[in-house]
C-alpha cells in the first residue's frame, strides 16, 4: 500500500524534472546492477537515509552534471555515481535483486531546455570531500581551535553551514546551534563528537569533513607488452596457465590462477571487503593494485566480492566448479640473494610469542532498522591488565596505554557503542546511527585483561509511553577472539557477551517531581575477565552488575544496592 508521504515524495521528484531542476533524464531499472570496467570507479558514494532512497539516488546523480550513471544497493543503503559510462545495465540474479537499481543519465534532445547547470552545487562539493551531519552533537575542540561564525537565515540552515565549509578547502568541520542560528566553522581538526542531551538537542549538529582519496587518471592508456609468466606447479592442474598479471594504473603484479580460492577466511583486521560495487576480475585487481596495503585478492563472481589482503595468503587451493570465475591472487614471493653474507649473523636471544586478543563491542544489526525497537542506546568499553593498574584502554584514556592496546571506533569522532533508530515513516529525513568499538590488547601472556561494559544513561527515556521504543531492550554484544593461538580462536562463547534485559525494567524511573532518574535495578554493566597463560590459552569469567555512568553529569562509575532515588 502507498501512503501519502510516498505519493508526495514522487510528486515532488516528478516536479523538478519538470521543473527544469534537472536538465537531464536518468533512467531507473529494478533488479539490475551496472557492469563497469576496471578503471571505472565511483566519485561519490553516499549512505542514503529514509524512505524512497532510490528515487534520492537518481535525483542526485540528476543534479550532478558529472554523473553518468547510478547503482542503489538498497541492502547497503548505499548509492554510488560514475562519471565514466559504464559498460551496461546487467541483471541481478542473486537475492535482494528487488533492491538494486541502476539508472544511466541521458542528455536532454530539447535544445530550448534552459540550463540550469549554475544552480546545481558546484561539483567542489561531490569532489572528495564530505561531510555526514550528526544531530544531537556538540563539537569537542582545543581552545586553539577558534571558529568562524556566521549567523545563518533562511530553511535548511544546517546544510547550507554544511555546504559553505566544503567549498572551502581549509575548513575541517563544522558546528551549528539552530537555537541561536549560528554556524561554527573550524579550520583545525575536531577533537571528538560529545552527545548532547540538553532539550534542545535536536536543534544541535556537529560534522567532521571526510576527504576521499581520488587515483589520478592517465592521460592514456599504457600499452602492454610481454605479459611473463611463472612456472610454478598448481597441487591441480588448472584450465590455463598461471600468470603474473600487471595492472593498467599500478606497478603491482600478481600470481594468480582462474578457478582457484584463498585457503582460510580472511583476517577481519587485516582485510576489506566489497560487495556488489566491483563487477569484474579486472576492478578486483585494479583496486588491489592502487590499494597501499594490498598484497592479496579474492574475487567471487557468484558473489560479486572482491576482497583484499594486507598480507600474503599463505596458499591459494582449487574452488569447487559453479560455471562461473573464482581467482585468488597475491604478489610473487620477494626473491632471497642466494650468496651467504660475509659475516654470520649474531645469534640472540629467542623472543617469546606475542599473546594478541581482539575485542569488538558492537550491536548484533547490520543496519540500525534491523533493530527489534526504536530508541537510543550507548554504552562504552573499558580494557584493563592486571600488571598495569594506572592505565585504561578506552576512548577516554587511550593515549595512556597505547603501548599495550589499540583502540579503535568505526565512526571517527565518536567513544561511545551506539544505536539511534527511529520511525521512518515519521522522521523520514532522521540520521540513524550505529558504531562500535574495538580494542587490540598487544599481549596478554601470562596476564589477566578485564573487558567491561558500562552503559551510558542519557538523561531521559524518551518517547516510554510506546511500547515499540523499548530502547532499553537493546544490548551490544562483545566478543573476544585469540588471534595468536591457532587452536583458539573465539574466548569464551562464540556467540558474545551481553548485559541482561527486561522487557519490565526500564533505563529510567521518575522521580516525584516529573524528572528522569537512572534505574537502579537496571543491570547495564558487565564484564568478562580473561585470564590466559604463558601458551596464549585464555578462559574467560562473565559477570553483569547495576551501576550508573553519566559522563554528561560527570559522575563516577558507583554501585547502586538498591538505593532509593
Amino acid at each position: 500500500m502507498i501512503r501519502f508521504r510516498d505519493v508526495a515524495i514522487l510528486a515532488s521528484f516528478s516536479a523538478l524534472l519538470l521543473m527544469g531542476e534537472a536538465e537531464r533524464v536518468v533512467t531507473m531499472n529494478r533488479n539490475r546492477f551496472c557492469q563497469v570496467s576496471g578503471d571505472n570507479i565511483p566519485y561519490a558514494e553516499t549512505k542514503m537515509q529514509g524512505q524512497n532512497k532510490q528515487d534520492v539516488c537518481r535525483l542526485k546523480c540528476s543534479k550532478e552534471t558529472r554523473c553518468k550513471a547510478f547503482f542503489f544497493n538498497g541492502l547497503e543503503r548505499m548509492c554510488y555515481r560514475y562519471e565514466k559510462d559504464i559498460e551496461k545495465v546487467a541483471k541481478y540474479k542473486k537475492n535482494g535483486a528487488e533492491k538494486m537499481f541502476c539508472g544511466v543519465a541521458k542528455e536532454s534532445s530539447d535544445p530550448s531546455e534552459p540550463d540550469n547547470s549554475d544552480s546545481n552545487p558546484p561539483d567542489s562539493i561531490y569532489d572528495g570531500r564530505s561531510m555526514k551531519l550528526r544531530p544531537k552533537r556538540s563539537c569537542v575542540v582545543d581552545s586553539e581551535n577558534v571558529p568562524k561564525v556566521i549567523k545563518m537565515s533562511g530553511k535548511n540552515k544546517q546544510t547550507v553551514c554544511r555546504d559553505k565549509c566544503l567549498l572551502d578547502k581549509d575548513c575541517k568541520g563544522i558546528y551549528f546551534d539552530g537555537v541561536d542560528r549560528k554556524c561554527h566553522h573550524y579550520f583545525k581538526d575536531i577533537s571528538k563528537l560529545k552527545i548532547d542531551s540538553t532539550k534542545t538537542a535536536a536543534k544541535k549538529f556537529c560534522g567532521i569533513v571526510t576527504v576521499d582519496e581520488v587515483p589520478t587518471m592517465p592521460s592514456s592508456n599504457p600499452t602492454l607488452t610481454g605479459v611473463p609468466t611463472i612456472t610454478q606447479a598448481p597441487s591441480t592442474s588448472p584450465t590455463a596457465e598461471p600468470s603474473v598479471v600487471p595492472s593498467l594504473m599500478h606497478t603491482k603484479e600478481f600470481v594468480w590462477e582462474p578457478m582457484t580460492k584463498c585457503m582460510g577466511p580472511p583476517d577481519p583486521d587485516r582485510s576489506e571487503k566489497y560487495k556488489t560495487t566491483i563487477t569484474n576480475l579486472d576492478a578486483c585487481i585494479m583496486k588491489c593494485g592502487q590499494h597501499d596495503k594490498c598484497k592479496s585478492f579474492s574475487w567471487k563472481e557468484s558473489k560479486l566480492e572482491c576482497v583484499l589482503y594486507y598480507y600474503r595468503v599463505k596458499k591459494i587451493i582449487p574452488a569447487k566448479p559453479d560455471g562461473l570465475m573464482a581467482v585468488c591472487g597475491k604478489l610473487p614471493k620477494p626473491i632471497v640473494p642466494s650468496t651467504s653474507p660475509s659475516i654470520a649473523p649474531t645469534m640472540g636471544a629467542t623472543k617469546a610469542p606475542k599473546c594478541v586478543l581482539r575485542a569488538e563491542l558492537a550491536f548484533p544489526y547490520k543496519d540500525p532498522d534491523d533493530a527489534p525497537y526504536y530508541g537510543y542506546h550507548a554504552c562504552f568499553l573499558e580494557v584493563t591488565k592486571k600488571s598495569d593498574k594506572k592505565t585504561i584502554c578506552s576512548a577516554a584514556y587511550y593515549d595512556d596505554a597505547k603501548d599495550w592496546c589499540t583502540y579503535k571506533n568505526s565512526i571517527k569522532g565518536y567513544d561511545i557503542t551506539y544505536i539511534e533508530n527511529t520511525e521512518d515513516y515519521y522522521y523520514p529525513d532522521a540520521i540513524e546511527d550505529m558504531s562500535s568499538e574495538t580494542v587490540v590488547v598487544r599481549d596478554a601472556r601470562d596476564e589477566k585483561i578485564t573487558f567491561a561494559s558500562y552503559h551510558y544513561f542519557l538523561d531521559e527515556d524518551y518517547y516510554s509511553t510506546y511500547k515499540e521504543w523499548s530502547d532499553h531492550m537493546l544490548s551490544p554484544v562483545l566478543k573476544i577472539w585469540n588471534k595468536s593461538n591457532p587452536n583458539q580462536d573465539n574466548i569464551g562463547l562464540k556467540k558474545g557477551w551481553t548485559h541482561p534485559t527486561n522487557k519490565k525494567i526500564k533505563t529510567h524511573i521518575k522521580r516525584k517531581d516529573g524528572s528522569w532518574a537512572p534505574n537502579p535495578q537496571y543491570k547495564g554493566n558487565f564484564v568478562v575477565t580473561v585470564t590466559c597463560n604463558k601458551n596464549c590459552y585464555c578462559k574467560a569469567e562473565y559477570k553483569a552488575r547495576t551501576g550508573v555512568f553519566n559522563r554528561m553529569a560527570g559522575v563516577e562509575i558507583e554501585e547502586l544496592k538498591g538505593q532509593k532515588i
